[in-house]
């Protein structure tokens, strides 16, 4: 069997959509920041449970707090979102819990919500060994229990630079993306 999926990439400006999608796709990171200016597309070929899975992933640029600008020609029909935060900047992390209403009102397969994960980026700029220097909200607890009040299926704290998580948070996606394809 082979599947199809449209993944989007959705956050603020500078959170590391791009460095993720570079890291998951193609093995590769940058120092150099280019600011995305259009929607980027890339695919990559998986094979999970025994079927071979497309993802299309859809880089989208980043527009902070501009939740209503979001292009929904974009977005239309994508099975899963990637929802990408910078552990650095609580704003950014706060902001995810709006673009993630706004995607629950823009799609939704069945009634329901499409699955969405919450990638905390950027892991690799604090010190992760002393948790109590850290504000709540950037540590494993705060990220996750964000993550259950505002409704996303599961969080990851990740880093594109070190490759910290990104793989495994593409898989779980496209594991929910799988099981609700089959479930319809």
């Amino acid at each position: 069997m082979s599947l199809s999926f449209k993944i989007i990439m959705l956050g603020n400006s500078n959170v590391g959509k791009t460095s993720i999608v570079g890291r998951f796709i193609g093995d590769r990171w940058s120092n150099d920041y280019k600011a995305t200016i259009g929607p980027d597309y890339q695919f990559k070929l998986l094979q999970m449970q025994g079927s071979e899975v497309r993802l299309e992933v859809w880089d989208l640029v980043g527009m902070d707090t501009s939740y209503k600008g979001l292009n929904r020609n974009f977005c239309r029909e994508a099975q899963g979102v990637i929802m990408v935060a910078d552990i650095t900047s609580m704003q950014s992390i706060e902001d995810t819990a709006q673009w993630k209403q706004e995607i629950d009102d823009i799609l939704s397969k069945n009634g329901q919500p499409i699955p969405i994960i919450l990638c905390v980026n950027k892991v690799d700029m604090i010190d992760q060994s002393d948790e109590s220097s850290l504000d709540y909200l950037q540590t494993d607890n705060g990220i996750r229990e964000f993550a259950n009040q505002h409704g996303f299926l599961e969080s990851f704290r990740v880093s594109a630079k070190e490759d910290i998580n990104v793989s495994t948070a593409f898989a779980n996606l496209t594991r929910e993306m799988i099981i609700s394809e089959l479930a319809c």
